[in-house]
C-alpha cells in the first residue's frame, strides 16, 4: 500500500483506519494483474502488488481526476479471491466493502442520488462488464442528458 493509499477512502476497509491498514496485509495473494507499472501524469497510486512475473511491481489500484470527474482502475482480474478463499469466514465483507468504498469515493462529490447498473446479472470469468451510471434523470457532469456512462483507462499505462 503506498502512503496515499493508507489514508484514502477507497482502501478504508474497516471503520478504524490502523485497523484497516494492517487487514490488508492478511488478505491472501492475488496472481493475476492488467500489467500496469505506472501511473500517468495526475493520477495516484493507492495499492502496489509484486508478482512472480513482474521485475517491478505492478499498479494494483490507481485514482485520476479527469476534469470533473473521477476514474478508478483497479488491476487485479482475481479479487473474488478476498471473498471466495477458504482462509476467509463466509461472512466476512471485507471484498464488498473495498468495491462500496471505491464506488462510494467515485460518486461523492454528486450531490445527487446516483445508480449504477449493469448490461447483465451474471458475468463469466474474462467477460467485458459494462457500467452504466445515471444521476437524477440526467447524466454524470460533464455528461450527455439522460444516462451517463463512460470509462477511463488512462489512469495507467500498459
Amino acid at each position: 500500500m503506498t502512503a496515499q493509499g493508507r489514508a484514502h477512502p477507497a482502501t478504508l476497509l474497516r471503520d478504524d483506519r490502523a485497523e484497516s491498514n494492517d487487514l490488508w496485509s492478511t488478505l491472501p495473494r492475488l496472481s493475476t494483474y492488467q500489467r500496469a507499472t505506472e501511473v500517468k501524469a495526475g493520477a495516484t497510486a493507492l495499492l502496489s502488488a509484486q508478482t512472480p512475473m513482474s521485475r517491478q511491481p505492478l499498479v494494483a489500484l490507481a485514482h485520476h481526476r479527469i476534469g470533473r470527474g473521477r476514474a478508478i482502475a483497479f488491476t487485479p482480474h482475481d479479487s473474488w479471491h478476498w471473498q471466495m478463499s477458504a482462509d476467509i469466514p463466509l461472512e466476512d465483507q471485507t471484498h464488498e466493502r473495498l468495491w462500496r468504498q471505491m464506488l462510494r469515493w467515485l460518486v461523492s462529490y454528486v450531490p445527487d442520488q446516483v445508480e449504477v447498473e449493469t448490461d447483465r446479472d451474471r458475468f463469466e470469468p474474462g467477460s467485458t462488464v459494462t457500467l452504466r451510471a445515471k444521476r437524477a434523470g440526467r447524466g454524470l457532469p460533464g455528461g450527455e442528458p439522460g444516462a451517463g456512462h463512460g470509462h477511463d483507462r488512462a489512469a495507467v499505462r500498459r
